[in-house]
């Protein structure tokens, strides 16, 4: 399955390697890390895709050193062109780098990705640092009534495992990580609609939201969560 990120399949089906996404994902970071009082000074992004969520956070913390890893030659040529002197990438496994350690590290939208998850998550938390993850919810009342649309995300987005919010912090926990702080963010109310179906749903999402977000991410999903974790 990890070969489409080589071989071109996921850059042919994803050809913007969802850098669109990258204002808000690093505006969600942010946010998380100055509730925390978090002002680090050098910054570390497992699996960084196209590098624009680090672009993104330089603006923010003028003062911090960023450095993106990944595997990927397809995302990596789209990193290389945001290159900066504070932000860098790397054609690199974290696991095999010998830099210094990092004050936090990025794992965003990434472990839904990889096949052995449970191997991964244990190895990533030796890291020193604090660990920031986003994981988005897919297991909702809606996915199960129409489970094409899990079928789909695994074909077209390379999605492997699926959580809900239980799943995503328990899966954490086994892996040995101690969790300081969660919280949803809520992806399909924040973008535009994409139609007149999504504008119906997401007026019920946002209705059911108000009372009970819980329950909003579980009849309909649209949500991920925002993990600070060491």
């Amino acid at each position: 399955m990890e070969t489409r990120y080589s071989d071109g399949e996921y850059l042919t089906k994803n050809p913007t390697w969802h850098v669109e996404d990258s204002p808000w994902k690093a505006g969600q970071i942010v946010a998380m890390m100055r509730k925390h009082g978090l002002e680090p000074t050098r910054v570390a992004e497992v699996g960084c895709g196209a590098g624009a969520i680090l672009t993104e956070l330089s603006a923010a913390y003028p003062a911090c050193d960023f450095v993106g890893y990944e595997m990927s030659p397809q995302a990596m040529l789209l990193c290389k062109s945001r290159e900066t002197d504070r932000v860098h990438f790397r054609a690199q496994n974290i696991f095999e780098s010998a830099a210094d350690p990092y004050d936090v590290i990025l794992c965003i939208d990434v472990i839904e990705h990889v096949d052995d998850s449970a191997g991964f998550l244990r190895s990533f938390r030796l890291l020193p640092g604090w660990k920031i993850f986003h994981i988005p919810l897919e297991l909702s009342v809606l996915t199960i009534i129409k489970p094409n649309t899990l079928v789909g995300n695994r074909r077209r987005v390379g999605h492997v495992h699926f959580y809900s919010k239980e799943l995503a912090l328990e899966t954490l926990v086994e892996a040995g990580f101690e969790v300081a702080d969660w919280r949803y963010t809520p992806w399909a109310l924040d973008y535009p609609n994409r139609n007149w179906k999504a504008a119906v749903l997401n007026g019920v999402r946002r209705m059911i939201d108000c009372l009970n977000r819980n329950l909003a991410a579980r009849l309909f999903g649209g949500y991920s969560l925002l993990v600070l974790a060491k």
